[in-house]
């Protein structure tokens, strides 16, 4: 039985037949296929269950404190209410929250979406015809559900396009593609040109996108700042101030307040702040573009079945062909893992498991472990970004050239024949092989559709070979077209070079906090070592914790921090956590050395005597 059903089997007596208007609205502007009445009755179950696990963890924890009888009732009815009601806000919130991330991902997708739905008008497709594309494609980003519940009221609910657009009008969250929308369906029902509007929204787009980078720089510099105080340096203070706390006199030293900083405090507040840089607008749109399988030569042509000859042919053909991509392969095994890096993660977890099975488990172990689960995966993920960094470098110059040379009045096989000698750093030797499959026989549509493959590695290239593309399907005359892509790449660049130059700087203080950080550890743990553990002054007794404790529990607060400061370093310069590893593993490697080769050796000294 599906949770929603057993959900409203329990609570739909008390939510059937009532109206939830603004919740129905959420649901709907989050594309959640279920009604308000059945998503409140699971709303009610999660909270039941909730308090039901609330109970059963304050039972645990007023019994492992030795709480009296009425406390640990009281804190059982607390910890289950409070987890019951905030799991049933959460969860009748969850809707609105999700429809508003939506919103900014359609804002975030419309400025290339229309310019694919202008390439589509010119060649005369209708709204209907734009709109199913769209529903197709992957690399339009939220615009793909939208244009598929277009496409669900046109085939499934029999309604004509402008009730499906009013309809889609009403129900997208986006304000920007509510107005886009409003603007098109008053064009489509009067019967005019969709093209000239489409052009010019997407210059307005492109402005919008400037003004709203600059409010998200400014949310990042003081999400930044705030990431700094509190989950750099607050723990260190914090901790020091423990530790130091044990040699007063009457005080004790609490090792589960040290721990509590060490194994939760920074770990879980640098989870929080990356999920916070998670739910700002990226600049790059999600997903992979959608690439086109060109027609076989053969197509039409009847299979008829061969004889004992014709198998044995094909049996060697497959063979060949088998071991043609064997030695493919071989002669550049690093290939694969550029395109994927992901792939050797079957190689790297693999072996980071047997080390750790085959060694005594200590900390040092544990990051040596993870280091060789993790470096393979990195240097295949950044030798993949540089790539793809130096292809859209290249982009610009020949959208230029090819604009240029299809003004002139060439058509677009010649045009990139002509743009093909020209010098644009990664793209030229893509482009050679367009010039040369044009001059083998093959037509401009067909050598587009294999340097899209080809380049793949880079979406926003990808996607602009695409619009090209399309583009050419419709007329020979594509200059507008790749005038307003060029537009677009142009813009995001503009923005992702202002967002990364004033991210650079905050990338500079936390990578120098965390220097900060360790120096800081060494002088506390000189200092520690300096001080009696243990004496007694008369009455007054002092009793500090052990100094290998102290070490390791810094030691392992500053492997927490050396990985969760290096990806929040890449984060917030690129947007993508995968960017961060690089730093995090280069600063494991400085706390490793720091503390094996320095910190560790040190010996305590002396014990002072008793008095």
């Amino acid at each position: 039985m599906k949770y929603s059903h057993l959900a409203f089997r329990l609570f739909g007596r008390f939510t059937r037949g009532k109206r939830y208007v603004s919740l129905q609205e959420a649901l709907r502007k989050a594309r959640m296929p279920t009604t308000a009445d059945v998503y409140v009755s699971m709303a009610f179950l999660s909270a039941l269950l909730a308090s039901a696990a609330g109970v059963g963890l304050g039972f645990v924890v007023g019994s492992l404190l030795g709480l009296s009888t009425l406390m640990v009732v009281l804190l059982v009815i607390l910890v289950g209410a409070s987890l019951g009601g905030l799991t049933y806000l959460l969860t009748i919130q969850y809707p609105g929250i999700l429809a508003s991330e939506r919103a900014r991902n359609i804002d975030l997708a419309l400025p290339y979406a229309i310019s694919f739905m202008h390439a589509l008008s010119r060649s005369g497709a209708t709204v209907v015809d734009i709109f199913r594309e769209l529903s197709a494609r992957t690399d339009v980003g939220e615009i793909q559900k939208e244009a598929q519940q277009f496409m669900r009221d046109i085939e499934y609910l029999g309604r004509d396009p402008l009730t499906a657009l009013r309809s889609l009008a009403r129900s997208t969250p986006s304000e920007k593609f509510r107005s886009f929308l409003e603007v098109l369906i008053s064009i489509v029902e009067t019967g005019g040109d969709i093209g000239p509007y489409l052009a010019g929204k997407v210059s307005e787009y492109h402005m919008g996108m400037k003004e709203e980078n600059k409010k998200t720089v400014s949310t990042m510099e003081l999400l930044t700042e705030i990431y700094i105080i509190i989950v750099q340096f607050l723990p260190l203070l914090m901790m020091a101030i423990f530790i130091y706390m044990g040699f007063m006199p009457g005080q004790q030293m609490n090792i589960f307040l040290l721990q509590l900083m060490a194994y939760l405090w920074v770990p879980l507040g640098s989870i929080i702040f990356a999920i916070l840089l998670a739910t700002i607008p990226p600049i790059e749109l999600r997903g992979r573009p959608l690439l086109v399988r060109l027609t076989s030569p053969f197509k039409g042509i009847p299979v008829i079945s061969g004889g004992e000859y014709d198998r044995r042919i094909l049996k060697k053909l497959r063979g060949g062909m088998l071991s043609m991509k064997i030695k493919r392969f071989l002669s550049n095994p690093f290939r694969l893992f550029t395109q994927n890096p992901s792939y050797v993660l079957f190689f790297s977890i693999p072996a980071g498991i047997l080390y750790l099975l085959y060694t005594p488990l200590r900390t040092l172990t544990l990051c040596i472990g993870f280091l060789i689960m993790v470096v393979p995966y990195t240097i295949f993920y950044e030798f993949r970004s540089r790539r793809a960094t130096q292809l859209e470098r290249s982009l610009p110059d020949f959208l230029k050239s090819l604009s240029s040379a299809s003004r002139s009045g060439l058509p677009l096989a010649r045009a990139l024949q002509v743009t093909s000698g020209a010098e644009l750093g990664v793209l030229s030797r893509e482009l050679d092989q367009v010039g040369r499959e044009i001059q083998w026989g093959s037509s401009a549509t067909e050598a587009l559709s294999k340097l899209e493959a080809r380049v793949s590695i880079s979406p926003t290239t990808a996607r602009t070979i695409t619009l090209i593309r399309r583009a050419s399907e419709a007329e020979e005359d594509i200059s507008d077209v790749i005038d307003i892509a060029f537009k677009d790449v142009q813009t995001r660049q503009e923005i992702a070079k202002e967002r990364k130059s004033a991210m650079s700087i905050y990338r500079m203080i936390i990578l120098m906090s965390f220097v900060i950080f360790i120096v800081t550890i060494f002088f506390i743990v000189q200092s520690y070592m300096m001080m009696p553990i243990s004496m007694e002054a008369g009455e007054v007794k002092i009793q500090g914790l052990p100094p290998m404790d102290v070490k390791l529990l810094l030691y392992r607060l500053m492997i927490f921090q050396a990985m969760f400061t290096g990806i929040i370093a890449g984060q917030i310069g690129s947007g993508d956590v995968k960017s961060g590893l690089k730093f995090a593993i280069l600063l494991l490697c400085i706390a490793i050395l720091m503390f094996e080769l320095i910190i560790l050796p040190m010996g305590p000294a002396p014990s002072a005597a008793t008095e």
